[in-house]
């Protein structure tokens, strides 16, 4: 006769043990991979899929932690080291997006990569040594050496039916008013040709923004040549690649910038004047054009209370459980300061200096949550330091 300790996990079946591992956090889940061969395989098969499939993502206040101790102090700062941190002598890096644990960022604006923080494994997936997409056709000029009139958009996020992680490239030349659209699939190192051009100029400034299963850009379009026209709200599909244009909120061409974000789950506009206001404008049924909402303003002299002179636009948007949210704001010398405050205008005013705090000098801010997911590459950071291509510099 069995005792209760011999009968543990054998009588547990895998649906059910897999439901008790998603309430864990990624460190626990780790260790958990060592308990046994079958206990290992069943995290690594199943446990991924489980854990970026969920509604709402188990560790989703890991990164509102951090945040909140990171704004008030730097002690608490986690200093990551990243894919091909300073090995020409600079170490620029920008983030594309972020998705279920992964992100998306170029190098020295000419090397592509999907990297993992919490495990360091990343995958190139477009550079000059790997002449991918758009690459095979007069590669110097397709990444935008010494052309200036070249506009290339990029976007990254997840197709839930297939299960993989999709790079988007998009080129598009002012002369044509087209765009040639491209995407990867990350792990079968593939690239998928769209058979027809799209009439929309896209901007290598403004990344895709990944919700809903889509990726969201504010573009041009000179449909009917009528340049006058106000910049358009288009999604693309992860599964199937369409496109559509998505009805935006009346009076948009009263701003002088406009980015789209998210928050809360739901797709948001960033609209300001400079030195002005800036709002918030948030579509809370995802399609729909009647559900666009103003859910935060604030004008100059509020954030001349906190320390921010002046400001040419807000962009980029974290939102957090409590009803704080944290923005970028960037000025005429590109300077961007991080502010955090409350969505609503009652805590804002209960709290001191209009309940506003900021960060000085920042690069550039992204919302991660940690996880398991692999790129499945085998190359960890660090790797490429030991043979580091000539070829990835900038041409002098």
């Amino acid at each position: 006769m069995e005792t209760g300790s011999q009968s543990s996990s054998a009588d547990l079946s895998d649906d059910l043990i897999m439901e008790i591992l998603t309430l864990l956090p990624p460190e626990s889940i780790v260790r958990f991979r060592c308990v046994s061969k079958s206990w290992c395989d069943l995290i690594d098969l199943n446990f991924l899929k489980l854990l970026v499939t969920k509604k709402e993502p188990v560790n989703h206040q890991d990164y509102s932690v951090e945040l909140k101790s990171l704004i008030e102090s730097d002690e608490d700062a986690v200093d990551y080291m990243y894919p091909f941190q300073n090995p020409c002598g600079d170490g620029s890096i920008e983030i594309v997006g972020s998705c279920n644990g992964l992100i998306c960022a170029c190098h020295a604006g000419c090397v592509f990569y999907v990297w993992n923080p919490y495990t360091a494994e990343y995958k190139v997936i477009l550079s000059m040594e790997s002449p991918l997409g758009f690459l095979t056709k007069d590669s110097n000029r397709r990444m935008g050496y010494g052309c200036s009139d070249i506009n290339i958009g990029y976007g990254f996020g997840y197709d839930s039916k297939s299960c993989s992680y999709k790079f988007v490239s998009i080129f598009s030349e002012p002369d044509t008013d087209l765009s040639e659209v491209q995407m990867y699939r990350l792990g079968s190192g593939l690239w998928k040709s769209f058979d027809s051009c799209i009439a929309y100029q896209f901007s290598r400034e403004e990344p895709g923004v990944f919700l809903d299963g889509a990726l969201h850009w504010l573009v041009s379009s000179h449909m009917g040549n009528d340049e006058s026209q106000p910049r358009v709200l288009i999604s693309m599909d992860m599964e199937d690649g369409v496109f559509k244009e998505i009805a935006q909120p009346e009076h948009m061409d009263d701003f002088d910038y406009t980015f789209v974000g998210g928050l809360r789950g739901c797709l948001c506009l960033l609209c300001s004047v400079s030195n002005a206001k800036f709002e918030i404008w948030q579509m809370k049924d995802y399609g729909v054009g009647e559900s666009w909402s103003k859910v935060f303003k604030t004008d100059y002299a509020e954030l001349m209370t906190m320390g921010i002179r002046s400001f040419r636009y807000i962009r980029r948007l974290v939102s957090l459980r409590n009803g704080e949210i944290f923005f970028e704001a960037c000025d005429q010398h590109g300077v961007v300061d991080v502010v955090r405050t409350h969505l609503d205008e009652k805590e804002r005013c209960q709290n001191s200096g209009g309940g506003y705090k900021y960060m000085k000098n920042i690069l550039q801010m992204e919302a991660y949550v940690a996880s398991l997911v692999s790129v499945k590459s085998g190359t960890f950071v660090g790797d490429e330091l030991k043979n580091y291509p000539r070829r990835l510099r900038r041409p002098g």
